[in-house]
């Protein structure tokens, strides 16, 4: 009996669910929104990062489709494992990012779903000054911001 349950244990590890070539080339693309979440009706800016199984950071390129199938944008890595790009998204549209990395192993990633209310804050970097936005969905009632510079 001890040695029917070792051979079981022996098969089980020779026959691996995922093998060595896949764990190689599968990977994960995660998404971060400017503001924490897609606003809609408000052009966003979403960092992204591509990473394989080892965490390693891969090179990816690809397309934001919407759910019937209209290419929004291209997108691809700038540094290796990440990118952004900036979207305007639609009310009840949702959105998948269609890629594939350096070995064309192709892969479909739905972006975070978007907020119908909420607010951000959006930095714009100049030369030499830095902008501050508050951006806004919907309806938010009374909003206060109070801002404070610091001298240096």
């Amino acid at each position: 009996m001890k040695s029917i349950i070792i051979s079981i244990i022996q098969i089980l590890f020779l026959v691996s669910p995922v093998s060595a070539s896949e764990r190689e080339t599968d990977y994960i693309v995660t998404f971060y929104p400017e503001s924490g979440s897609i606003l809609q009706n408000i052009s966003c800016k979403i960092v992204f990062t591509a990473e394989g199984i080892d965490k390693k950071k891969i090179s990816i390129t690809g397309v934001i489709i919407n759910e019937r199938g209209d290419t929004v944008q291209s997108v691809k890595t700038l540094l290796p494992g990440i990118g952004y790009f900036h979207i305007y998204a639609n009310p009840g549209e949702r959105y998948i990012l269609k890629c594939e990395n350096r070995d064309r192993i192709r892969k479909n990633f739905y972006l975070p779903m978007m907020s119908e209310n909420g607010f951000g804050l959006k930095i714009i970097e100049n030369k030499e000054q830095w902008f501050l936005s508050v951006i806004f969905s919907g309806p938010i009632g009374r909003f206060y911001f109070f801002p404070k510079s610091l001298e240096s």
